[in-house]
């Protein structure tokens, strides 16, 4: 019989699977503490091989975040919103999705926290790295904006409105996920992401 002949991966396969790797160990160790050689290792190439797709460790890094952060499936939802949707429901189903992408990927929470704490450090030498949910951010932005212009909320500054949404949905998924509280919430998400959506709009629906 003869032995089965592995199956040679394209340049953009190998490169995939690096940053999958790349992912997890930046996930559990941060960027200080990953090392390239345990990179290698999950993604069954050699260390060698990783800097002929990566200039180096912080290019690795950088690449590996874009890959995760870079377009976030929910972009495509909120840049079609109509108008008629309302904003409680617009909301609600942005908490909503953000919490289930997050339970599929938990490393999500932990890139962005150690992301958040090696910010300072990497803004010395003037190459800052992007904040995770920096597009969100920015797309919310862009609503709640609109939604004021409109009349349906009424007048706020977009930028914070939309920095505490996220945050607040970002703070549930981070508790749920990596349990930084005892246990976990006995709702389920769509009634978390009711509640979230509710409480948030509260102060902002127009009189």
């Amino acid at each position: 019989m003869q032995p089965t002949r592995r199956k040679r991966l394209s340049r953009e396969e190998r490169r995939e699977r690096i940053l999958d790797a790349a992912l997890s160990v930046f996930a559990e160790s941060g960027y200080a503490g990953a090392r390239t050689q345990e990179i290698a290792s999950r993604a069954g190439t050699s260390n060698a091989l990783i800097f002929q797709h990566f200039a180096n460790k912080e290019d690795l890094y950088r690449s590996a975040l874009e890959s995760l952060f870079g377009e976030h499936p929910i972009q495509a939802e909120l840049h079609g919103v109509d108008s008629a949707v309302p904003a409680e429901q617009v909301l609600l189903n942005f908490a909503l999705h953000f919490m289930r992408h997050v339970r599929e990927d938990p490393r999500i929470p932990r890139l962005a926290l150690h992301v958040a704490l090696e910010r300072s450090a990497s803004q010395a030498d003037g190459k800052a790295l992007a904040w995770p949910a920096r597009d969100l951010v920015n797309m919310l932005e862009r609503f709640f904006k609109q939604r004021a212009d409109s009349g349906e909320l009424r007048a706020l500054d977009a930028r914070a409105a939309a920095t505490g949404f996220v945050g607040a949905v970002f703070l549930h998924a981070i508790q749920e996920t990596i349990e930084v509280r005892a246990g976990h919430c006995s709702q389920e998400d769509e009634d978390v992401a009711a509640s979230l959506a509710r409480i948030f709009l509260s102060g902002l629906l127009a009189k």
